[in-house]
């Protein structure tokens, strides 16, 4: 009778565990379209011989500040209402950023989609672009599906 205490301990966290898991009731491509605003896109020379693409989640002033030349393209940006999800790709001709999309997924998920495509100039180019979109809590994840295409 002494080891019931024991075996009731043991046994009752897997008992009281058998209740209903909430089932991932979507699937991996069902997304729900996000109000958002374009940028312009900002096009510059490049003249440096760097290229590829970086990407950014800004939610204040400072954060801009710090994206330097890019920077003085924005308009003022309400950081207590939007949040800015932007990037540069840099090219060794032209380039193009087109089709830009702010979705999240059925699992919360966060997903700035665009494509990128060769420009119509053969000098190394750098294109800023950007998203405007309702403020995210600090520190969200936000997936960035960047697609090169020709």
């Amino acid at each position: 009778m002494k080891r019931f205490p024991f075996l009731l301990a043991l046994l009752l966290p897997s008992l009281l565990n058998t209740g209903c898991e909430k089932e991932n009731t979507c699937g991996p491509d069902e997304m729900v379209n996000l109000t958002s605003q374009a940028l312009t896109n900002v096009y510059e020379r490049n003249t440096s011989k760097s290229t590829g693409t970086q990407t950014f989640v800004v939610n204040s002033q400072a954060e801009l500040e710090k994206l330097g030349n890019y920077a003085t393209h924005i308009q003022k940006v309400d950081f207590t209402q939007y949040t800015l999800l932007c990037g540069v790709t840099t090219a060794p001709g032209g380039v193009s950023v087109h089709d830009q999309r702010f979705q999240r997924d059925c699992n919360d998920r966060y997903v700035y989609s665009t494509r990128i495509s060769p420009g119509v100039v053969t000098a190394p180019t750098s294109c800023f672009f950007g998203l405007l979109v309702d403020k995210l809590p600090s520190k969200t994840d936000v997936k960035f599906n960047l697609q090169e295409v020709n």
